[in-house]
């Protein structure tokens, strides 16, 4: 994944209602071009976007955490992280090092600290971890 690719889901974690006009502004980047690369994230896998009506009836928090896993043990290292309960959705391209993962949760503290220690334990970078409340949007509804 991409630095800016990296960044634009920063920015959508942080705020999922954001122009991309906004985010362009903010990344030195044209409108045109921040939309292209959501676009081309959605149909990659690597991102995904829904629309809730009111998020304020969500009592769990989203970690979404960008990883970097050995592609020698890729594959047992995703299977451990799909029986992790709290796991929600994690995604990776086929030949690509660079894993996303999401998971929902009561007690951040809790999870992300024993998250950690698993991930450390199987040898797996950890890049980047943004926390949010779990609220989905549509891009087709983003109007700049």
């Amino acid at each position: 994944m991409k630095k800016e690719e990296v960044e634009i889901i920063k920015r959508l974690i942080d705020n999922p209602r954001e122009s991309y006009s906004k985010i362009a502004k903010e990344l030195g980047l044209s409108a045109e071009g921040v939309r292209q690369k959501v676009l081309k994230m959605i149909r990659e896998g690597s991102l995904r976007l829904y629309c809730v009506p009111d998020g304020r009836h969500f009592s769990k928090r989203r970690i979404t955490l960008i990883l970097t896993i050995p592609m020698n043990k890729k594959i047992d290292i995703l299977e451990q992280l799909k029986e992790i309960p709290s796991t929600v959705e994690i995604r990776s391209g086929v030949l690509s090092n660079t894993v996303v993962m999401d998971i929902s949760t009561k007690d951040v503290d809790r999870d992300t600290h024993e998250l950690m220690k698993l991930l450390d334990e199987l040898g797996v970078e950890v890049r980047e971890v943004f926390e949010s409340e779990w609220v989905h949007f549509d891009s087709r509804k983003m109007v700049d």
